[in-house]
């Protein structure tokens, strides 16, 4: 959803225009508005969308990119293919059951998805391939576990959410030590090596904060639904109607400083002066930092704020001549789905290429349009391989990238004795994206929980109408949009008194 204009035109070129440097009276050269939120991605714009019906204009949105979603962002391999809904995500791709409020807003913005029926995951660790994880119990000497039940990796994640070591989770100074006394350092590999998201056994994250997050986690899904042209719709739909309701969105224009001035605020953007009685941040952590001004740095010095973890993320999606995975099936007869490998950046074999979906949406996966012919390659959050990825971009060494990724899908696709075997053929595009902090949660040694983060979020400076509303300061949920749109839930009830 990139628009290629300048950035004071209106969301969406269809409905009318705005004036951009219009105030609504005092000094013209300064634009007034009641609200001004910092960034037009999930939370920014479903706060405009709530709020724009009762201040209409007086609704500001101020974006540094030249399109609105923030990590919320799909792409396809042409913008013809975009339009037409095929694509595949940088950010966000998915609605689980149990997410509740994305359903519902899917609903209310008339959004369509589908919720198809998802093959089998292939797990390469330690040598061996499975589709079934109970199959690499014997490869952790000492590993603790009911034999006689089914699902290990449930078994583990249930000793460290109900086990009796939650009781002191206090005691231990970070999640990984944690979990080394809850299911002991052969169950700490083993849910390392099985989980798409290696980084949350590596990563300095509060104990306390991430077991409850992944109590939380552990009942959402297991079936996975996704909106025709990926969840990028969704800020796609918020901002038009936002802007129908008479809300200014101002894409390209990045917020320089926030400060005081007197009773209200005074914004310093690229283009504008902005008066605002409110402000709200939007921005993750990692774009505050390029914020100045003195509100900002009052926000910066909290305890709260600086104990806000982002985990850095890496994702390359690759397209093909043909849909070669389309044929694949285990030996059950199951089409795959997704595909991942231990990590590990020092050897050459690929095995940075440690998280592959496969799109199942019928729109894409029943496609005969070369674009429809699409993967995720690379999802990673693991912290030796996104340094890997993001050194390579930087050198602009394609040809050794593109050698990783096809050793990374041979070795997992070609011959692994579990799926019919496959010559993978080269990529004909590829795309790289790297978020700083893709997502979030609280570093080890924070002092408060989750639901205090979110409460504190609302006015973080008392007395102050300034406010962070976002995935990142609600960490309870994670996971792209659906913290989101909680926190700006929970900021416009107890702010405007909207539910």
């Amino acid at each position: 959803m990139t628009f290629d204009r300048p950035p004071c035109l209106a969301l969406v070129l269809a409905l009318p225009l705005v004036a951009c440097t219009a105030s609504e009276g005092g000094d013209p050269s300064v634009t007034t508005c009641k609200v001004a939120i910092v960034g037009a991605g999930a939370a920014g714009l479903h706060t405009a969308y709530r709020l724009a019906p009762k201040f209409a204009s007086g609704v500001c949105v101020f974006e540094k990119e030249t399109r609105a979603g923030g990590r919320l962002y799909d792409i396809g391999k042409t913008p013809e293919d975009e339009a037409a809904g095929l694509v595949v995500g940088n950010g966000g791709r998915r609605i689980e059951k149990g997410q509740d409020v994305l359903f519902g807003l899917a609903d209310e913005l008339g959004i369509v998805y589908d919720t198809p029926k998802t093959g089998a995951d292939i797990v390469f660790a330690r040598g061996r391939y499975a589709t079934d994880k109970d199959e690499f119990v014997d490869l952790y000497p000492g590993l603790a576990y009911d034999a006689m039940k089914p699902d290990v990796e449930g078994q583990l994640l249930d000793k460290l959410v109900n086990g009796p070591e939650r009781a002191k989770i206090d005691t231990y100074p970070n999640f990984l030590a944690y979990a080394k006394a809850a299911v002991g350092q052969p169950g700490v590999e083993f849910l390392h090596d099985m989980s798409r998201f290696r980084g949350d056994y590596e990563l300095p994250l509060d104990a306390r904060s991430y077991v409850d997050f992944l109590e939380e986690d552990l009942t959402i899904g297991p079936d996975t639904s996704y909106p025709k042209g990926g969840l990028a719709m969704f800020p796609k739909r918020l901002g038009e109607e936002s802007e129908a309701a008479g809300a200014r969105i101002f894409l390209g224009e990045p917020v320089a400083s926030i400060d005081k001035a007197g009773s209200s605020y005074a914004l310093r953007t690229s283009e504008r002066s902005v008066d605002a009685e409110y402000v709200v941040i939007t921005a993750t952590p990692n774009a505050v930092e390029k914020i100045g001004g003195g509100i900002t740095e009052q926000l910066r010095a909290t305890e709260p704020y600086q104990s806000i973890f982002g985990v850095r993320v890496t994702v390359v999606n690759q397209w093909f001549a043909t849909p070669w995975w389309r044929d694949l099936k285990t030996k059950d007869g199951r089409g795959l789905w997704r595909a991942y490998t231990t990590s590990d950046a020092t050897k050459d074999d690929g095995r940075c290429v440690n998280f592959v979906e496969i799109p199942p949406e019928k729109w894409v996966a029943e496609s005969d349009a070369p674009g429809a012919y699409v993967i995720r390659a690379v999802y990673n959050d693991q912290p030796a391989c996104a340094e890997m990825w993001a050194n390579l971009h930087a050198k602009n060494d394609d040809a050794k990238r593109d050698a990783l990724l096809h050793a990374g899908l041979t070795l997992l696709f070609a011959a692994n004795g579990i799926s019919t075997p496959v010559t993978v053929p080269p990529a004909v595009k590829t795309t790289y994206w790297e978020w700083p902090d893709g997502w979030h949660f609280l570093r080890s040694g924070a002092k408060l929980t989750n639901a205090q983060l979110m409460d504190w979020a609302v006015e973080p400076l008392p007395g102050e109408h300034v406010s962070f509303v976002g995935e990142a300061y609600n960490v309870q949920r994670t996971t792209w949009s659906d913290g989101a749109y909680k926190s700006s839930k929970r900021y416009l009830a107890k702010t405007f008194g909207i539910e």
